[in-house]
């Protein structure tokens, strides 16, 4: 996968019609995209390198139909997260513009910040991409992603050094953690004592009970039905499992100071919320889908907060990317495969045999690029 930093108004960077783009300066469908132009980048640098190095875990499948992550499993939706992260496995990305690619040179590993909002509205130029009000640009969602041998990025501002970090922990980031990394900052203050309950073991939450660890004293409940994730949560730092199919699984978790919620379904967020404290905090981040009928003067005579969390800001980004240097977050179980696996890896997500992530090694299809 090679990284270009594209004009946006003169619709400056293309790529070759043998290679799979995804980014900015198309006008075209994702797979035409193979269509646009590698001479400016070859009349730029002469032998363009490659990245290889694409994160699938939450994927849209913009040459297929799209998928989301939901449960541990893959499925038909209308809601597609982001394939989102990529990190150049053997230092050789590529930057073209050079009028607008300030502060990047030929050969720089980085990672993108995918979540790229308008840059105009008052949300944006707040900080806060990822709720941008007026238009956003989200790589993977309402932009093509990294699910291709080249992506081609906005500004420099969005790419992140990793140096330091293995490139398939690195490659999970921008997704996964940041995601996990803003539902935490959403969380009251967390005491020695506190209980905190992560709902989902996937990958998401496996990384959350990473993060929760490196932020906090308090204790941490891994929640799931699958017994062998809730194993790898134990192993990350989780204090206590509980499988949530069991008859008491509200009772082992009473009392909890808050919740975080990957799954997102009406019996996880019945679940989380009923097991809160009074003034506790219960955090959605899930997308599964469905409706949440509750009681409103409970909410008022609890003095709980209900409150959404979608993946985080260019900053937070920053922090995730801090603290994996300082090697305070773990990274979850990795599998790293090469790109011809795809469509393997993405019926094993569905199968929901998949534990933790897994990263697409596009070195091979970048190889047969001319």
């Amino acid at each position: 996968m090679k990284v270009v930093l594209a004009d946006l108004k003169s619709n400056r960077g293309f790529v070759s019609k043998d290679t799979v783009v995804g980014g900015y300066g198309s006008r075209l469908d994702p797979f035409s995209r193979v269509t646009a132009v590698m001479a400016y980048l070859k009349q730029q640098f002469h032998d363009v390198p490659s990245v290889h190095m694409a994160y699938i875990a939450a994927i849209l499948a913009r040459a297929g139909h799209d998928v989301s992550w939901t449960r541990g499993e893959i499925v038909d939706g209308d809601v597609a997260l982001v394939l989102s992260s990529l990190v150049d496995h053997k230092n050789e990305t590529a930057w073209a513009d050079g009028m607008r690619a300030r502060g990047v040179k030929v050969g720089q590993k980085k990672l993108i910040y995918p979540w790229i909002g308008c840059g105009k509205c008052a949300v944006c130029k707040a900080g806060q991409d990822n709720y941008c009000v007026s238009g956003s640009r989200f790589l993977g969602v309402n932009r093509p992603g990294a699910y291709s041998t080249h992506v081609l990025v906005p500004d420099p501002k969005y790419l992140l050094d990793t140096a330091g970090i293995d490139d398939s922990f690195a490659a999970t980031l921008a997704c996964s953690a940041v995601t996990a990394y803003s539902a935490a900052n959403k969380l009251p203050k967390l005491d020695k004592g506190d209980t905190v309950a992560v709902l989902g073991c996937g990958g998401l939450g496996l990384i959350a009970i990473s993060v929760l660890k490196a932020r906090s004293k308090a204790a941490i409940v891994g929640c799931d039905i699958d017994d062998a994730k809730l194993a790898a949560a134990k192993k990350l730092g989780a204090k206590k499992t509980v499988n949530t199919r069991a008859a008491d699984a509200l009772q082992q978790m009473q009392g909890i100071a808050a919740a975080i919620d990957f799954v997102g379904s009406p019996a996880t967020a019945s679940l989380g919320i009923a097991a809160l404290r009074k003034g506790g905090r219960y955090v959605l981040c899930g997308l599964y889908g469905g409706e949440l009928t509750h009681p409103l003067p409970p909410i008022a005579q609890r003095a709980i907060g209900i409150v959404g969390s979608y993946v985080g800001s260019l900053q937070e980004l920053k922090e995730v990317v801090a603290l994996a240097k300082k090697r305070k977050i773990r990274p979850t179980p990795i599998e790293t495969r090469s790109a011809e696996q795809a469509n393997t890896a993405l019926e094993e997500l569905k199968a929901g045999k998949v534990l933790g992530r897994i990263v697409l090694d596009f070195e091979s299809v970048a190889a047969q690029a001319p």
